[in-house]
Formats: structure tokens, sequence, C-alpha cells
């Protein structure tokens, strides 16, 4: 695994970190480091130092559109800072437990679904014996 590391301590190496952004290198990292099924489809970039983290939310580039947001919709990158960290942290594993729910679920009423039709093949077995029982004592 590949990580960059900045020292974003000063305004020159956010100002560096973005033209390396906006530069399409961040692209082709994407490419290279998020591939799915592999590996998740998003990457987290931590920023250590929260001036540093706030500088970076501030940022804007050509078009005067903020870049955190733009990593996030155009490279699946998000950006986290020392505040932030344990928060995106919590909600992965919330999602990944909602995840893990939705797929117990899923087997449930599938199992659900073949005892059901179990039950309803049994209960006609049972019909055709007492039809057949009365025809016999009819008879």
């Amino acid at each position: 695994m590949k990580i960059f590391s900045y020292n974003l301590g000063t305004a020159e190496n956010i100002v560096g970190l973005t033209s390396f952004i906006s530069d399409n290198n961040l692209s082709k990292d994407e490419q290279k480091y998020i591939s799915p099924p592999l590996t998740t489809r998003f990457a987290v970039v931590y920023l250590p130092s929260e001036g540093a983290f706030i500088e970076a939310i501030k940022l804007k580039d050509a078009n005067d559109d903020l870049v955190i947001p733009s990593l996030r919709k155009l490279y699946n990158v998000t950006v986290v800072g020392p505040s932030t960290f344990t928060s995106f942290l919590d909600s992965l594993l919330v999602g990944f437990e909602t995840l893990q729910i939705t797929k117990d679920a899923s087997r449930i009423y599938d199992d659900l679904e073949k005892l059901t039709t179990k039950f309803q093949n049994h209960f006609n077995q049972i019909e055709d014996v007492q039809n057949k029982i009365i025809k016999a004592s009819e008879a």
C-alpha cells in the first residue's frame, strides 16, 4: 500500500498537495489503489494536524469550488483530521454492521421461504391422504 506523506504545516505545502491533486495524479492512484472487489470503493486521507485539516477544508480549486467535496465526489477520497477520524471510523463500523445484518436477514428470509414451501408440500400431501381415506371409506 502506498502512503503519501506531506508536511502539511505550511500553506505552501498545502498548495503543493492541491496541485498534486489537480494534476490528475490522484486519478492514477485512484485506479491503482481503489479497485473493488479487492479493495474498498473509497480511500481515506488522514491529515494528522488539526491546523492542516482546517486549511485543507478551506482549499478551493480553479473553479472556486471546495476541494474536499470534489475529492469525495470525483475520486471517492475522504479527507479526515484528528477530530473527525473517530467519528468516520464509527460510521464505517455502523455501515459494515448494517451490511452484515442485511445479509443475515436475507439468509433468514430465504430459509423461511424454503420452510414455507416444505410445509405447503407437507399439507398438500396430508390433504391428498385425507381425500384417499374419504374415497376408500365411501367404497
